[in-house]
């Protein structure tokens, strides 16, 4: 089709890590920066323009907030007025975060181990007391052991399609009760 062509010769032109035509046509490519934070932008702004106008707030969370393409996307949704709950191991969402709150955005880190399914239920209980409601989430979790298969341990495999797969199931799984009830709801799966 004329619009994968077109979609193709657009990720060869940003070096595209990701390219993707939507059903509506609309080809969406994820690139190294400095493209990564127009791109954030304005996948932000097509989720976010989505949003009905009687919802007040708007609240993403972003699973995995550290680094590209993730943190442009969280930048995005708060410049548009959603409150950005960032969740990363550690403090890792730290440095997103404060720079949202600096710029004068809503946004607060959770630390979340997304291979953890009762730690996920427990911080997205959490949220909904505190927000009531997640309309947004960003599954950006991803691990890599690469190595010759002869040399890979079972451990190594397991992490892999624990981060990688099952932490997007948990994490999607988690906040769907919550879109359906508010009838409004939009997944991202950041994938490589």
């Amino acid at each position: 089709r004329p619009v994968d062509e077109a979609c193709g010769a657009l990720a060869v032109a940003l070096r595209a890590t990701h390219v993707e035509v939507s059903r509506a046509g609309t080809c969406v490519a994820l690139a190294p920066s400095p493209l990564a934070d127009r791109l954030g932008r304005r996948l932000a702004l097509r989720v976010l323009g989505h949003v009905h106008a009687d919802n007040a707030l708007a609240a993403a969370l972003a699973a995995d907030a550290a680094g590209y393409p993730v943190e442009s996307i969280a930048r995005g949704l708060a410049a548009r007025g959603a409150v950005v709950v960032a969740a990363a191991r550690g403090d890792n969402a730290a440095a997103v975060t404060a720079e949202i709150v600096q710029t004068g955005g809503r946004a607060e880190s959770v630390s979340l181990d997304v291979t953890d399914a009762e730690a996920v239920q427990t911080t997205v209980a959490g949220i909904l007391e505190r927000l009531e409601r997640i309309d947004i989430l960003v599954n950006n979790a991803g691990i890599t052991r690469d190595q010759l298969m002869l040399r890979m341990k079972r451990d190594d495999w397991d992490a892999v399609l624990a981060t990688n797969l099952t932490a997007a199931f948990t994490c999607t799984h988690a906040v769907l009760k919550s879109m359906v009830k508010h009838r409004f709801g939009r997944v991202i799966n950041v994938t490589s």
